[in-house]
């Protein structure tokens, strides 16, 4: 049974759902967590983290975001202040470079090796606090916010101690650059397909956080990248999704919000349980369930 925590405050975070088109598919990019991360240790996640007081200096978006006070409030959510939202635009880009090494910026007038150079800096392990502001002002790039789309919002479990709410963004893989993962914060990085991702997941290859599990089998609706943008440059932030963490003989189990038995009491859930194989890839789940290190969907009784 679920044993009753204490739930703590969510920390704002940021995450970009990178995506390009190769061969005429769909793909994504996704990092494995370093083994001694403290948040889903060896899982497959988009590149993001946690807003940081840097971010929130409004003085780093409006003198060199190119945004418009128009834009800020179209990526807003009901009841948050524009800055908020700036606030998480700005993470997300600076989280996108330090990460994967991509930086979401006008790059027409630059020369390749300022990208270069602007790429090691950020991975680099002496970096200070605030470096990408001062980078920015000091070198007056022009961060590109409207690559930036909203996609969905997740709140972590309220049964876990460490807990983030984040903004997802989905942006497409700018021309001329290549992912470059920070070796410090993740062991691996690739180019996948929804598809060939989650197959790898359900056979334990690529372990996927949660998450990430459910937004690449949302990306499956779509054939391309651009069907992808249209839909994304006109996509609310939506309902905050905040799963349900619940402790089975079997193994955690994570209920969605749309799962029928989201509101039950852990006792029913555990009752009620009946598993025999994971789903397929493509069939609809809302619930699922960790064996072995791997989130699998399973079916709801």
């Amino acid at each position: 049974m679920t044993s009753p925590v204490q739930s703590t405050r969510p920390l704002p975070a940021a995450t970009v759902i990178l995506v390009r088109e190769n061969q005429g598919q769909l793909q994504v990019y996704l990092i494995r967590r370093s083994p001694q991360s403290g948040f889903m240790p060896n899982m497959y996640v988009f590149p993001g983290g946690r807003l940081d007081r840097s971010d929130q200096d409004e003085r780093l978006w409006k003198a060199h975001g190119k945004l418009s006070e128009a834009r800020v409030i179209r990526m807003s959510a009901k009841g948050m202040p524009a800055w908020t939202a700036a606030a998480y635009a700005c993470t997300a880009i600076r989280e996108c470079l330090e990460e994967v090494g991509v930086f979401l910026a006008k790059t027409e007038d630059r020369q390749p090796r300022e990208l270069e150079r602007i790429g090691q800096l950020a991975r680099s392990a002496d970096r200070s606090p605030g470096w990408f502001n001062q980078v920015v002002s000091v070198e007056k790039w022009a961060l590109d916010f409207n690559a930036l789309h909203r996609w969905s919002h997740w709140i972590t479990p309220p049964e876990l101690r460490r807990r983030y709410d984040t903004k997802f963004f989905l942006a497409s893989m700018p021309p001329a650059q290549k992912c470059r993962p920070d070796p410090r914060e993740t062991s691996d990085g690739i180019w996948v397909a929804p598809e060939r991702a989650l197959a790898d997941n359900l056979s334990g290859r690529m372990p996927l956080s949660p998450p990430t599990l459910v937004t690449l089998h949302q990306l499956m609706a779509f054939e391309g990248r651009d069907e992808l943008l249209r839909t994304a440059a006109n996509r609310e932030w939506g309902d905050a999704i905040t799963p349900r963490l619940v402790t089975v003989q079997m193994g955690a189990l994570i209920l969605e919000p749309w799962d029928p038995q989201y509101g039950q009491s852990a006792e029913a859930v555990e009752k009620s349980l009946r598993v025999s194989a994971p789903l397929n890839v493509g069939k609809p789940f809302s619930r699922l369930l960790n064996r072995g290190g791997v989130w699998r969907p399973v079916a709801a009784d």
